[in-house]
């Protein structure tokens, strides 16, 4: 964490701080057709259901949507330590008719280069299952 000086410090160190913030301060950018963006985590688990998935292939749900809060959601993350917990914020995923029709009416995703569209990460990941033996 970085501290910063008290409101009453004199003004070099205030805008030696604002400096310091500035040249560190994170610049967010979107591309038209983005698909994901930053949410609130509190309402983002509020929003999710929680399950948990069994040995066997099969899931249940331990607390349904709407009905989770962080607090619960780190109660649930120590107690069930030998458990595959998972959150699930949509309860149905689109049926590839809906999925079609739905692409068919956002806008298309528009990047300036190709690892605009991929990270660099993702391709390192991709090619790695090209080369690993089969």
């Amino acid at each position: 964490m970085v501290e910063t000086a008290p409101a009453n410090a004199p003004r070099s160190d205030r805008a030696s701080d604002l400096r310091l913030l500035r040249r560190y301060e994170p610049v967010v950018a979107y591309t038209q057709g983005e698909m994901f963006f930053p949410m609130d985590v509190e309402g983002y688990v509020r929003q999710c259901s929680l399950w948990r998935r069994h040995d066997g292939g099969g899931s249940e749900q331990v607390v349904p949507a709407g009905n989770l809060c962080l607090d619960d959601l780190a109660r649930y993350g120590k107690t069930e330590t030998g458990s595959l917990l998972s959150l699930r914020f949509v309860e149905e995923p689109l049926n590839g008719g809906a999925l079609r029709e739905w692409m068919a009416h956002r806008p298309r995703f528009a990047a300036r280069g190709r690892l605009a569209r991929v990270g660099l990460a993702a391709r390192f990941i991709n090619a790695a299952f090209y080369l690993a033996p089969s």
